[in-house]
């Protein structure tokens, strides 16, 4: 059986014998169920009417380790707060200047670009990170 990315989470952190508290479960769960693109903000405003004791700091404290672990990415867009991505498979994103909505890109001709860069600059490429900026269908209408 296949594990989700919510049970792999929890069982790559407990390989290393990190406690898996009721608050950083539910910030994992949120990360993982989440279609969007988040803030610790908004993931805290999400989570206090079920964990009203929970901190920032704790938020923070468990994105960070999501971070060291490779299990989410963070998307820091020009002039506004860090966005965290559960997806940490290669792919590209785009942004709307306007209102900050993030979407996740999937175009096979990148793949390509970067089959020619490695091939151009004799780097192996393990990761990267391409921003598109432009303006989405909704502010588009404003």
């Amino acid at each position: 059986m296949d594990m989700d990315g919510f049970e792999h989470a929890i069982a790559h952190i407990k390989t290393d014998k990190i406690r898996i508290t009721p608050q950083r479960r539910a910030i994992i769960r949120y990360l993982a169920d989440s279609k969007k693109h988040d803030t610790a903000e908004d993931i805290y405003e999400a989570l206090l009417p079920d964990y009203p004791n929970m901190s920032m700091a704790t938020v923070y404290n468990t994105l960070n380790l999501l971070l060291d672990y490779n299990l989410v990415r963070q998307i820091r867009t020009e002039g506004s707060s860090a966005y965290y991505d559960f997806n940490v498979e290669e792919h590209y994103h785009i942004v709307c200047k306007y209102c900050k909505k993030i979407q996740d890109v999937y175009y096979p001709v990148f793949n390509q670009v970067n089959d020619e860069l490695e091939a151009h600059t004799q780097f192996k490429i393990d990761k990267y990170n391409l921003e598109i900026i432009g303006t989405c269908p909704e502010c588009q209408k404003i």
